[in-house]
Parts: structure tokens; sequence; C-alpha cells
């Protein structure tokens, strides 16, 4: 049921699709046909999406692929068909098999694609103990095959794509069902098959994240700017590029990078001059937009008192848990003893801790526990944090436990 089961098999290359590698479908008349396949095929569907992370602004979709018993392999572009609700209601009552889901659901539901019912492969991987859960590496280990993974951080909103990368997306959902039909017995034979299905269930349901308040702060290397002034400059900065990036659909970091924008907020730039100065304003990009770099760098040095940033924006959890020991002595000791009942848990039932139960419901439980610490009441608060029912059944009971016997002995 683990790599351990399967250490010795013999490891044979997949080099091509079974039926050959299918022909882009990106026109009305051949996602019709692919629509007719689908439905007409049976069990469940594989599909992955390729997208262009680091180089397009955004993470939309460029290639979507599609596998099922009865209907073969459909590759098919999302730029010339820009809405799947045809393909989605075809196979509506079908369970979707994706890896990873959380990567590829956002950019699926964005063409129209919307699963009902899912399989995560690499998500059964990790409930069921596999130490390296990528999909490469779950073929390789469960079902013997290799496939070759040299494509995965291509530009995927390349035209014409080139054969080798069809190819290479086409074998990923080659033998995805059949990883599922594995794993899904494993799941069923270790008692785990319901809470798969509610942790899939959970990743379906979960709402796309808020945008966030200050997405600048998260500039790589804000931690070096330490004034005000400053962080004015990474906040102009951060603005102008992501405007400059968006209008032109690329990668902010094609546009500036971030380490360019961290040396100007610390050098303060008042000229051209200046500016290219910095090595990492001398990029063919960077330098085209030279004049509105130093505009944002004046903005932000010429900003009123009260209109600054502050160091930092309050979040609306606890505080980092290396911090607690100052901040809040016996909620820190709540912290490690909650960890220590997951941690225990996770190795009985062969699977990382972050599956076992979630961080942040562990964090938030133990800064600002119930008045009263019952198994009622913190079960309570862990199923409003987000836990699921499986977690509860094996959690909320010993962490209960353990955070009464901090409490009977007066340290709380």
């Amino acid at each position: 049921m683990t790599e351990e089961r399967t250490a010795e098999r013999a490891v044979e290359p997949l080099l091509e699709p079974r039926e050959g590698i299918p022909p882009v479908v990106a026109d009305a008349a051949g996602l019709a046909e692919v629509v007719a396949r689908f439905a007409a095929g049976s069990g469940p569907v594989a599909v992955d999406a390729e997208r262009a992370s680091g180089y397009r602004y955004g993470n939309r979709a460029y290639l979507v692929q599609l596998r099922r018993a009865g209907a073969g392999t459909a590759l098919i572009d999302p730029i010339g068909c820009p809405d799947l609700t045809a393909l989605d209601e075809a196979v509506a009552e079908a369970e979707i098999v994706l890896h990873a889901a959380s990567q590829d659901l956002p950019c699926l539901m964005e063409v129209g694609f919307k699963p009902r019912v899912m399989f995560d492969t690499e998500l059964a991987g990790r409930l069921l103990g596999y130490e390296r859960v990528g999909l490469g590496t779950m073929v390789e280990t469960v079902l013997g095959l290799r496939l070759e993974k040299g494509h995965s951080a291509a530009d995927w909103s390349t035209r014409p794509l080139p054969e080798d990368w069809l190819r290479y997306a086409a074998l990923d959902v080659e033998v995805l069902v059949e990883l599922r039909d594995v794993l899904h017995g494993e799941l069923a034979e270790s008692g785990k098959l319901e809470w798969a299905r509610e942790e899939f269930a959970a990743v379906l349901d979960t709402p796309p994240p808020a945008p966030r308040s200050d997405p600048w702060r998260r500039t790589s290397g804000i931690h070096k700017v330490r004034n005000v002034r400053a962080l004015a400059i990474v906040r102009e900065l951060w603005n102008m590029r992501d405007r400059i990036a968006r209008e032109a659909d690329l990668a902010p970091g094609r546009v500036l990078p971030d380490a360019a924008i961290v040396t100007a907020a610390l050098e303060g730039p008042r000229t051209k001059k200046a500016l290219t100065e910095i090595s990492a304003f001398t990029g063919r990009s960077a330098r085209r937009h030279m004049s509105d770099w130093l505009a944002a760098v004046s903005r932000a040095r010429n900003l009123p008192d009260n209109q600054l940033p502050q160091p930092s924006t309050p979040g609306d959890g606890p505080p980092p848990p290396n911090r607690w020991a100052d901040r809040d002595p016996a909620a820190a000791k709540r912290l490690a003893a909650a960890r220590a009942v997951v941690a225990a848990l996770a190795e009985e039932h062969h699977m990382p801790t972050e599956n076992l139960l979630q961080p942040d419901a562990v964090r938030r439980l133990t800064w600002e526990p119930p008045a009263e610490i019952t198994e009622e009441s913190v079960t309570a608060r862990l199923r409003e944090l987000g836990a699921r029912e499986w977690q509860l059944t094996l959690a909320a009971a010993p962490i209960t436990k353990a955070l009464s016997r901090l409490g009977t002995r007066g340290e709380l």
C-alpha cells in the first residue's frame, strides 16, 4: 500500500500515448465532436491543465487534457475554445480524476469545467502515506511506469505547441484513471476511503481565496526594507509593475524582478541614470519603462506622512508561533500539546500532520480556546475552523484530553 510494497517493481518507460498524439481541438466543430465522444464514454474522466506560470499574467489554462474509457484522449486549446460548459455537462455525472486538484480547479472553472465529484490522486497518496506524491513518482511507484516530465515549466501559451510538448501533455492523463483505481483500492483496504471522499469534497467546496488587501507586501526580499518611506517605494513600484504586466499579459517578474523593487526602495534613486546603475533594471523590459519606474519612486518620495504604509498589517489570525512563548506562554504550551497529539496520530495513521488536521485550525484553537475545554466545545470549534468529520473523530478527544491536562496542572 506504500512505497515499500512496490520498491522492487520493474519500471517501464511510458513513451507514447496508446492511440498516438491526438490533434489539438481549437474550434467549435472539434469541440462538439469531443463532447459527443466523452458523453458516450464510460467511467471516470482523467483531466489535467497546463498553464504558463512565470510567463503570462494570471494562471489561465492554455491546454486542457482529458481521457475516458471509450472516448480516448482529447487535447483542447482553451484559447480557441474558451467555453467548456458543454463538455462539463456531458460528463456531469462522472467522477473527475485530477492530480493536485487545487492547482488546476481554478483555471478549469474559468472555462466552465466544474467537477461535481472528484478523485485527487495526489491527496489520496498523502492520506495513504506515500512519501513523494508528484505525478511522475506516483505513477512509477504504483504502476511501474515512468513518465517523462520535461515540459512542466514550459510556456504553454506558445502557439503552435511543439509535438513533444503535446506528447507529454497526453501522457499526463494516459494512466491517471489506472492510478486512481489502484489508490481507490488501497484507500478502501486501509479504511481511509471515506476520509478521502470527505477531503475531495472539501477541496471542491473551498471558495477561491479573497484578494489580498496588500499584495505588494509579498515582494520577495521586502524584509530588508526597514522604513516606511522605502516601503512606499516598494508599494508604488509593485503597483506600477502590476499594471504594466496586466496590460502586456506578462508575468510580473518578467517585467521587473522583485530584487529590482527592493533595491530601488533601499537606494531611492532620483534620476534615470541612478536607476540604470541598479543591475536589476538593465533588462530589456525594465529599460522600456524607465520613466514609469522613476515616476513611481518620485510619487512615493512625495507622499505625505499620513499616506505612508505601516510596517506591517495585522492579520485575522494568531501571531507566528515563534512569538507565542513571549506573548502568551500558556497558549504556547497549549499549541505544543496539541501539536504533539496531531503528530502522534499522523504517525499512527501514516500520513503528514497537515493532512491529519490543518495546522491553522490547531493554531487558532490553541490561541483562543473555548471558555470551557470539553470534547464538545473543542469539536465545535475545530468544525468551525474547517476540520472534516473524520479528523474530528480522530483528533478532538485526544486534543481535549491534552488541553484539559494542562488546565488541571494550573498551566492555563
